[in-house]
């Protein structure tokens, strides 16, 4: 008999609270003043066959989550955002980011406790936990918190691994995110290419620096160097590696689901290599949205249908 699957959603922990010095954040969105409770949420989910969904966590003990990641000790690490503002501010610098650590000792699916870890970052869009520390993407860069002894206490203030990482002025929301450890052993990362950028340690000359246009990156903790994989796409914001080691990511707007192949060039490609051509396209036997019109136009939810409009967001891939 297989164990029925659970998906582990944003309940209420017994640890709450903010640091004494951590800036107050504000609602910039209060046109609905009467959201759905956590419970309601879940009620309203539409699981596949054979899931059921918990409460994990639910404000005010988690906040703006823009990521997770789980550590060795089966505890899910929280990337909390909150200077990423509106269109006219791009990022409100007045506020902090953090990172929280919720575990569920007792494997009921609702978390027991809760501890911040930082909350002295900014700009972060990624979490990952291994190789003696935890990394974060804060665009342009990417750190590194070492805690080598595993006591949930940096061992000392944020390591620039990699910078340039450009960040858009206007396509902000195109910024580096989605830090995952792949079963090769590099820590891997995705761009979106309104956001081209030129990558390297600190102090890489102009020269020497890996370019970035969108698309799928990887650091190797040990050796420090970079790679881009691929180039294109629109703004990816999941990947996830099956049982034979492939790697699939998923996109916005030019279609929802691709396979990596290294060194490809896919469609909506802004690569670096004038001599490109035939890019290679989406995978999917479908687009997620109404292409008879302008892909915004699928904001509307007219389509939903189709398999949730232009943009998705999180991606794993489940094999039974």
């Amino acid at each position: 008999m297989r164990p029925t699957p659970v998906l582990l959603l944003a309940a209420a922990l017994v640890q709450a609270g903010l640091a004494a010095d951590f800036p107050e954040p504000y609602n910039s969105e209060p046109g609905n003043p009467d959201p759905m409770s956590p419970q309601e949420a879940l009620q309203a989910l539409n699981l596949p066959e054979g899931f059921e969904a918990t409460l994990f966590a639910a404000e005010p003990d988690v906040q703006n989550p823009i990521a997770m990641a789980w550590d060795g000790k089966g505890r899910m690490w929280v990337a909390e955002n909150y200077t990423y503002a509106e269109r006219q501010k791009r990022f409100d610098l007045s506020l902090r980011d953090r990172v929280l650590i919720l575990e569920d000792a007792d494997w009921d699916g609702v978390a027991e406790s809760r501890k911040v870890f930082t909350d002295q970052v900014q700009m972060l869009t990624s979490v990952e936990v291994g190789r003696g520390g935890v990394w974060l993407m804060c665009p342009p860069q990417l750190l590194f918190i070492p805690d080598a002894d595993g006591d949930d206490v940096p061992d000392g203030p944020p390591q620039v691994m990699l910078d340039g990482f450009t960040v858009a002025e206007a396509n902000y929301h195109n910024f580096a995110n989605g830090l995952r450890f792949a079963p090769d052993g590099w820590l891997y990362g995705r761009c979106g290419h309104s956001c081209p950028g030129k990558l390297g340690v600190p102090g890489t000359p102009e020269e020497d620096r890996v370019p970035m246009k969108g698309g799928i990156w990887r650091y190797h903790p040990d050796k420090r160097i970079v790679e881009v994989l691929t180039h294109g796409t629109t703004n990816p914001w999941g990947h996830d590696w099956d049982a034979n080691g492939e790697l699939f990511f998923i996109n916005t707007v030019t279609g929802h689901l691709w396979h990596l192949i290294h060194g490809a060039h896919l469609v909506d490609s802004n690569t670096p290599n004038p001599l490109i051509y035939e890019k290679l396209d989406t995978i999917a036997d479908h687009y997620h949205y109404d292409r008879s019109g302008k892909w915004s136009d699928s904001r509307e939810g007219k389509a939903n249908h189709l398999g949730g409009g232009h943009a998705h967001i999180g991606m794993m891939i489940y094999q039974a």
